[in-house]
This record gives structure tokens, C-alpha cells and sequence, in this order.
């Protein structure tokens, strides 16, 4: 039994010992930070979530389904993983309770879904279908946030509420496709062409609400999860077909990844 607690003993001194300079990192302050990260992230609400939310390597038919005379037609897509976000932050641990950071993001999502609003006419002999075809989004938000750790760093459980603003791009194509009508009782399709490109950018206000957790890796270095929702307050402009010009808000949900380095 003696050999058992003196083994205890000097484990426990061994993981006190070695766990010294992470302690000296979160009880250091005013210190600086700066850090980068990435992860997983989808927007969500309303017809901004169903065109931009998170999709992986994937085959899915996007809601290409218009019967044309009672003949069904899809529009398969390969899609790429989007969004895809990278984050850079940069902040102030003001006291062992609260810092002070400024965040922005770059975000990219290539194969957004809008509503397609199908018109259909005939020309000659081809029948044709018009719609909104894949948009392109990116999203740059600038962020200054506090980050409140009611327990102290030490223990890396945060809170964190901030204000900031959102520069955002948006492109998307209304395309006509022709068919004619074959002898099997299908519609063949024949070619597409560019109607017109839609696009435009704005800057709107939001803010951010997140929870996350901060813990040491090495001695400067520290790393940190973190679950975030911003929302964002566009301008409305409804004579346009994009997005962002027609929901009230942009919002995005998002588990991040980071890693710090102090000063």
C-alpha cells in the first residue's frame, strides 16, 4: 500500500510540475494573442439557409425537378464541401476573467441552391425552361468581441458577445435551357445559354454570441473550441433576384477550431 501511495504521490507531483508554464500562460496578463482556426459552419433560416447551408463531397439533385408536360427532368450537381471558412483572430487578455478580441473570416460557399422560379415558353420547335441556376457567396465579417471566463482562464469555459460587420458578395445566373420532344415520349436536352449574371455587395451590422472552451497545448501556445452564431442585417433592395438583397438577416451557426499563440 506504501509503494502504491508513494507512486500517486510523485505522479501527481510529476503532472503539477509539468503543467507549471501552461498555468504561467493563462495567469499572465495583460497579455496578446493572436490565432487561427477553421471548422464547420452552415447559414440557416429561411430561403438564405436552404440556398447556403453546409454540404459535403456529395451527388444531389437541386431541386431541378419541373415536369415539363408530365416528362421529368434532373440537374445533378457534384458538390465540394462549402462553406468553407477561415478564421484569424487577434485580442487582449485583460484580466483572468475577460478579453477583449477582434475576429474576422473569410468564407466561401461555391454551389449555393436559390430558388430556381421556372418559366417556360417555345420557340420554333425547341421548348425551353428558364431558371436561376448555381450562386456563389463570400462573406467577410469584422468582429469586436469580449469573451467573459466566469471561472477564471484557468479553467477555459467562455462566453462571448460581440458587435461588428459583415462585407458580403453575392453572384448568380439566370440560364435558359432548350428541349425538343422525341419520339420515346422525353424531352431531349439540346444546349443552355447565359441569359443574364446577377450580382452585388453590401455591408451590413450583426453581432455574435458564442461559447467555447480554451486549453494549453505547449507553453506560448493554446488551443480552443468554440460554438458560434452571428446574424447580420442586410439592406433590402427587392427589384433584385439575390439573396441578400431580399432576406431580413444572414445568419450562420458555426463550430470552430483555433490555435493561439501568446506574448
Amino acid at each position: 500500500m506504501k509503494n502504491k501511495n508513494n507512486t500517486f504521490i510523485i505522479f501527481l507531483l510529476l503532472l503539477i510540475l509539468s503543467y507549471t508554464p501552461l498555468y504561467s500562460q493563462f495567469n499572465n496578463y495583460p497579455s496578446f494573442y493572436i490565432g487561427i482556426g477553421t471548422g464547420l459552419q452552415s447559414y440557416i433560416g429561411g430561403d438564405f439557409g436552404k440556398a447556403y447551408s453546409l454540404r459535403f463531397f456529395s451527388r444531389y439533385n437541386y431541386d431541378d425537378d419541373y415536369y415539363y408536360y408530365n416528362r421529368e427532368y434532373y440537374d445533378d450537381n457534384r458538390d465540394i464541401i462549402s462553406p468553407l471558412g477561415f478564421d484569424i483572430s487577434a485580442g487582449l487578455n485583460i484580466s483572468n476573467h475577460l478579453a477583449l478580441e477582434f475576429e474576422t473570416s473569410f468564407i466561401w460557399h461555391f454551389h449555393g441552391w436559390p430558388d430556381r422560379q421556372y418559366e417556360t415558353g417555345t420557340i420554333g420547335n425547341l421548348d425551353y425552361i428558364d431558371k436561376f441556376d448555381d450562386s456563389f457567396l463570400f462573406a467577410n465579417p469584422y468582429i469586436i468581441s469580449l469573451k467573459i471566463y466566469p471561472l477564471s482562464r484557468i479553467f477555459g469555459l467562455y462566453l462571448s458577445t460581440g458587435f461588428g460587420w459583415l462585407y458580403v458578395k453575392e453572384k448568380m445566373d439566370r440560364v435558359r435551357e432548350y428541349y425538343d420532344y422525341s419520339y420515346y415520349n422525353y424531352y431531349n436536352y439540346r444546349y443552355t445559354y447565359l441569359i443574364k449574371t446577377y450580382s452585388d455587395s453590401k455591408w451590413c451590422t450583426g453581432f455574435k454570441l458564442a461559447i467555447g472552451l480554451t486549453f494549453p497545448t505547449f507553453e506560448y501556445l493554446s488551443g480552443e473550441i468554440e460554438l458560434r452564431y452571428t446574424n447580420f442585417y442586410p439592406e433590402k433592395n427587392l427589384s433584385s433576384p439575390l439573396l441578400i438583397n431580399r432576406v431580413p438577416n444572414i445568419g450562420n451557426i458555426a463550430l470552430i477550431s483555433k490555435f493561439y499563440l501568446s506574448f
